[in-house]
C-alpha cells in the first residue's frame, strides 16, 4: 500500500532528521513542499525491498515512511500486557510495542539502516492515547515535528 502526502515543516526526511507521522481520521493530509509515500510491510526486510522500489521509481528525494502498528506505555511490561489485552487481529504491518523512548530508538534505527525515512505510527486497537504520546514524548526525542498523513 502506498499513500502520498507531504511532511510538515521540520520533518525533513530524506536529508535530515527521522520523520514520525500520525494518520488523520478525516483523510486529510498536511501540505507543504516535497512528496511523501507510505509503505506497508509485514517485516523490516520486506519494508526495505518496498522502500528501495519506491526510491528507484522516485529518485527525486521522496520521503518514504513505513506504516507501523504501535502501542506505548510508561514501561515495557505494561505495554506488552496492555497490547495483549487489546486482542487486535494481525494487520500485516510491522508492529512496535514498548515505551516512547524505545519507539524513538526504533525510528532512528529504521532510518540508520536505510529501511525508511521514518514511520507512520498507527494505534493498535483502541490505543487512544497514542497521538499525544507521539507528539509529546517521542517527537522531542527525535528532534522532529509530527506530520499528519492521510
Amino acid at each position: 500500500m502506498t499513500n502520498t502526502a507531504t511532511p510538515t515543516p521540520g520533518t525533513t526526511g530524506a536529508v535530515g532528521r527521522p520523520v514520525i507521522a500520525l494518520p488523520t481520521d478525516d483523510g486529510s493530509a498536511t501540505t507543504e513542499s516535497g512528496a511523501l509515500v507510505r509503505v506497508t510491510a509485514s517485516d523490516l526486510r520486506e519494508a526495505g525491498v518496498a522502500v528501495s522500489r519506491v526510491r528507484q521509481e522516485n529518485p527525486d528525494g521522496t520521503v518514504v515512511l513505513l506504516d507501523v502498528d504501535v502501542h506505548l506505555a510508561p514501561d515495557f511490561r505494561t505495554a506488552l500486557k496492555e497490547a495483549a489485552a487489546l486482542s487486535e487481529q494481525p494487520t500485516g504491518r510491522v508492529r512496535y510495542v514498548g515505551t516512547p523512548s524505545g519507539l524513538a530508538g526504533f525510528v532512528t534505527d529504521i532510518r540508520a539502516a536505510g529501511v525508511a525515512d521514518g514511520v507512520v505510527a498507527i494505534a493498535i486497537g483502541k490505543s487512544a492515547d497514542l497521538a499525544p504520546l507521539v507528539r509529546d514524548a517521542v517527537a522531542p526525542l527525535l528532534a522532529c515535528d509530527v506530520a499528519d498523513v492521510a
